[in-house]
């Protein structure tokens, strides 16, 4: 046990990462970066949705802020295999932990979002227009947070649906519900509009909750239908069908967020920022820098990790996403075009990696080249996640997603 403290406090040899030798419950020895979270073994990140806040792989403090509740996914991103107690609230100034596209367990960060429909669970209750013999059975089953709140959709072929009103036509809107099947699997129609309008087919099962998504910017009033509506549809029903039907969600905005469970009133939930400070502040020069990221939109100018000398100051090292290049990665001010691999909702990882150029990638181990600078000035002491703005106005311009793997070194080696 001696010899094991006394290699633990031995200086680095030259050519060895900073990042302290950390013992593991399987005396294996882990070496980390001089900073990291999430990583892929889960140091610090404790269960997905159990209520703690993660520090960092070696125990930084986290700071993070949300002046709301907010639902966290034991999913993560994912919409489909849904169970029973998957979905769980946390309170406000609770990071929601929850598995990115990997598995890796990493941070949910979201803009701040309203959900415009009343009795989102409860369209049994007058909020929801019932029209062409559509039957509502209140209670009928466990939701996806694991209350008995889903309630029982039959409708028939013949334009049979719920409804409820919400006039937000001419900008974008994202509707979102989740759905199982009462008895067997089957499609079911989800509306905006009213008389015209657009619609998407959502398919259930019996074995697992799905999230259906719908984005839409229908000029006229975007009600929402659920059911069968062939006016507005344009064309012949989806089949007649008997549905668990829970967590209705209509939101301002191009993509679907977490739940917002509303009751008598719309609901909120408000923006997150999450930071960590150095104590002791990262040198100049060469430098490696990575993050993984499992984003849900791409709307504008967003940052995916910033290090910079605090809040009031501008960035010495960004990765992240514009408008003008597709992604970019930025190191004291200098705009360094790349390509972001994937699709929105995979993970992917973004990095420089000092003289060995950068990318921003899928793969962990590889990046491009051409970077035009590669060291950083100053001695950032501030690291930002999932913000444009995280070193000037914290909370201006966040990335929804999941952030997992964050990784800083001064060795251009290390963070692969």
């Amino acid at each position: 046990m001696l010899l094991l403290l006394l290699l633990a406090q031995m200086p680095a040899m030259p050519g060895q990462p900073m990042g302290p030798i950390v013992s593991s419950p399987a005396t294996s020895r882990v070496s980390y970066a001089f900073f990291e979270f999430a990583p892929a073994n889960g140091a610090g990140m404790g269960s997905a949705c159990a209520g703690i806040t993660p520090t960092g792989a070696k125990g930084e403090a986290l700071i993070f802020a949300r002046s709301t509740t907010a639902m966290c996914s034991k999913r993560g991103l994912r919409t489909t295999g849904i169970q029973p107690g998957d979905l769980v609230v946390v309170a406000a100034g609770q990071p929601r932990v929850e598995p990115d596209a990997d598995g890796v367990l990493g941070l949910r960060l979201e803009n701040a979002r309203a959900n415009r429909l009343l009795r989102s669970s409860e369209i049994d209750n007058g909020a929801w227009t019932k029209a062409g013999g559509a039957s509502v059975s209140a209670d009928y089953a466990l939701a996806p947070d694991g209350t008995m709140s889903a309630d029982r959709l039959i409708y028939n072929a013949t334009s049979s649906y719920v409804l409820q009103a919400d006039n937000t036509g001419g900008v974008a809107t994202a509707a979102s519900v989740y759905l199982r099947g009462t008895s067997g699997s089957g499609v079911i129609d989800f509306c905006h509009g009213g008389g015209s309008g657009q619609c998407t087919t959502c398919s259930y099962v019996a074995s697992s909750w799905t999230r259906c998504e719908f984005v839409s910017s229908f000029a006229a009033a975007n009600n929402v239908f659920l059911g069968c509506d062939a006016p507005t549809k344009g064309s012949a029903c989806s089949p007649a069908g008997d549905v668990l039907v829970w967590g209705l969600q209509h939101e301002l905005g191009s993509n679907a967020s977490s739940h917002i469970p509303t009751v008598s009133a719309t609901a909120n939930r408000n923006v997150e920022t999450a930071s960590f400070a150095f104590t002791t502040p990262l040198p100049s020069g060469s430098m490696a820098v990575s993050v993984d990221t499992s984003t849900t939109s791409h709307n504008g100018d967003q940052g995916w990790l910033v290090v910079c000398g605090g809040t009031t100051t501008g960035f010495n090292g960004l990765l992240g996403y514009s408008t003008a290049f597709a992604s970019s990665l930025f190191i004291n001010s200098s705009t360094l075009s790349g390509t972001v691999g994937g699709s929105v909702g995979q993970s992917r990882r973004a990095g420089w990696w000092g003289t060995s150029g950068y990318g921003a990638i899928n793969t962990p181990g590889t990046s491009a080249t051409g970077a035009t600078t590669t060291t950083m000035t100053g001695a950032p002491s501030f690291l930002g996640l999932g913000d444009y703005n995280a070193c000037a106005a914290p909370g201006s311009r966040v990335a929804d997603g999941i952030y997992s793997r964050p990784c800083v070194d001064p060795d251009p080696a290390r963070c692969r």
